[in-house]
């Protein structure tokens, strides 16, 4: 339900801002984790779509969604483990970051901005684990999905309709914050 409440909420404040003067702009880029076990994750991709309005000369204020995926880097996790004798490992497992952040852009300079928000990431990982030895093959899975809060910094360059923009995410979650960085590049669509 929070989840549905979240996304309606977003959609509410695009179609508040879907005005004369809000501008949009879709991009995509690199994602890379950061913290504990981070390393065991290949830098991954994100698709992103964003909807801002001017409410005074460099303040902005609107709405960032973006998709962010993360697969497992396989070879440097078997390459940990020991190599036991007759013992077969195959290993599988993806991460994927949803992203609906309300968002401030202040513009410092016609060309250059920094910008924060807070809001809700859905994430999802989903693993599976199968080890064979003697004949007998083991096998492990686990799908999980939550939504926590978390925020959003960045700073950019805005080129034309070309936006250049590095952002760093925090998601608050139990034990550790999950922490992840993103550079993106954007185009304004109008």
């Amino acid at each position: 339900m929070k989840k549905i409440t979240m996304i309606l909420m977003a959609v509410l404040l695009m179609a508040g801002m879907a005005s004369a003067q809000v501008g949009f702009s879709v991009g995509g880029g690199i994602s890379k984790l950061m913290g504990d076990g981070s390393e065991h994750f290949n830098m991954g991709f994100n698709g992103r779509l964003a909807a801002f309005k001017p409410i005074s000369d460099n303040m902005y204020v609107g709405v960032m969604g973006a998709y962010n995926y993360f697969g497992l880097d396989t070879d440097g996790l078997l390459g940990e483990m020991e190599d036991l004798p007759g013992v077969e490992y195959e290993v599988d497992a993806s991460a994927s970051i949803i992203e609906i952040l309300p968002m401030l852009r202040y513009f410092l300079s016609p060309n250059m901005f920094i910008q924060a928000g807070g809001g809700i990431y859905m994430f999802k990982t989903k693993m599976s684990f199968s080890a064979t030895y003697l004949g007998e093959t083991f096998d492990e899975s686990d799908d999980t999905t939550e939504s926590k809060a978390g925020i959003s910094l960045g700073a950019g360059f805005a080129f034309g309709k070309i936006l250049i923009i590095p952002i760093y995410n925090m998601i608050f979650t139990e034990n550790e914050s999950t922490k992840y960085f993103t550079v993106n590049v954007m185009i304004g669509l109008n």
